[in-house]
């Protein structure tokens, strides 16, 4: 027995071998991640949310019905309950409220996907906090939402970024590292993947911050956007053309205002020449105490859901 495992650390391995060994290694990893993506096997909040939210579109039993479509980031998919708006409007309702780190452009490709899935259409309305305005592209929203878009109703397909962003599709597609984010949202955040088999209506929300954590995580400035977003507005426009879209600000903590004023200030500023072209836009930011935050300084408390339905609901029936 010694004798055969003396061999075996012993034994030479061929120039050839050693390469292959090492292909496979490097290999292996890439095929698995990739595999993860091609399996529809969500790796991350991201993958969770937009699959889950093209998956509703797509499994609507009465899409003709459906006169309103909710967008934006996680602060629409806290505060809006949207049987409960549906009640208050009188007008089907449909959430496909995405991520924050989704960003603006996988906004707007959900948006694309409504319009094109919701005959009876009437409104688009777009929650979107003031953390989202300087979020730059997510390769990965683009990949993951592009699908089911036939070119000429993706409104993105122009944008000089985006076709830079293509070009690095495989390199996306075959990161290894995904592996590890697949790990992680097993151990870390199951309730994110729960809502693949019970249908939630959008993301669970984490344990609510205690105040001292809070007072410190929530209060970090905010910035105006970094880039021009003016050929984004654009292809917004265009998007909006055929159909009233409304905008409205999602909830942010009040504790931000200290630090944040001139960014707030900018970030109005620069979305002006946008929502000036929407059916109908709110300019005063909505300021939330920290009694009615939950997990993050842009989430209403499940309880006080509701309340923050009824701010939204109120927003349309009077304009």
């Amino acid at each position: 027995m010694k004798q055969r495992i003396h061999k075996l650390i012993t034994k030479t391995i061929s120039p050839q071998s050693f390469s292959l060994i090492l292909l496979s290694c490097f290999l292996v990893p890439c095929f698995m991640a990739a595999s993860l993506v091609l399996f529809h096997v969500p790796t991350n909040k991201n993958q969770v949310i937009s699959w889950r939210q093209l998956d509703k579109l797509k499994a609507l039993e009465h899409p003709k019905d459906i006169q309103i479509a909710i967008l934006g980031d996680s602060s629409a998919g806290n505060a809006i309950d949207v049987q409960y708006f549906a009640e208050l409007t009188g007008k089907g309702t449909v959430n496909l409220a995405l991520t924050g780190s989704i960003g603006l452009h996988g906004i707007i490709l959900m948006a694309a996907h409504a319009k094109k899935d919701l005959p009876n259409l009437g409104y688009l309305y777009f929650v979107i906090a003031p953390t989202t305005w300087e979020k730059d592209l997510s390769p990965e929203a683009y990949f993951l939402l592009k699908k089911g878009l036939p070119k000429s109703q993706n409104p993105l397909r122009g944008l000089q970024e985006i076709q830079d962003a293509q070009k690095g599709y495989l390199n996306w597609l075959f990161t290894p590292k995904r592996l590890q984010w697949y790990w992680n949202t097993i151990k870390k955040e199951p309730h994110k993947r729960g809502i693949w088999s019970n249908k939630a209506d959008y993301l669970v929300q984490g344990p609510q911050l205690t105040y001292k954590k809070a007072s410190n995580v929530w209060t970090t400035p905010l910035h105006a956007p970094k880039e021009d977003l003016s050929p984004l507005f654009e292809t917004w426009e265009k998007l909006c053309s055929d159909i009233k879209c409304v905008f409205a600000h999602g909830p942010i903590y009040e504790g931000v205002l200290q630090s944040s004023e001139q960014a707030l200030e900018q970030i109005q500023t620069d979305i002006n020449p946008l929502l000036s072209t929407f059916y109908f836009a709110e300019n005063e930011y909505w300021f939330v105490g920290y009694d009615q935050l939950g997990d993050t300084r842009n989430h209403i408390k499940l309880e006080l859901k509701n309340n923050s339905t009824r701010h939204y609901a109120e927003l349309l029936l009077e304009n």
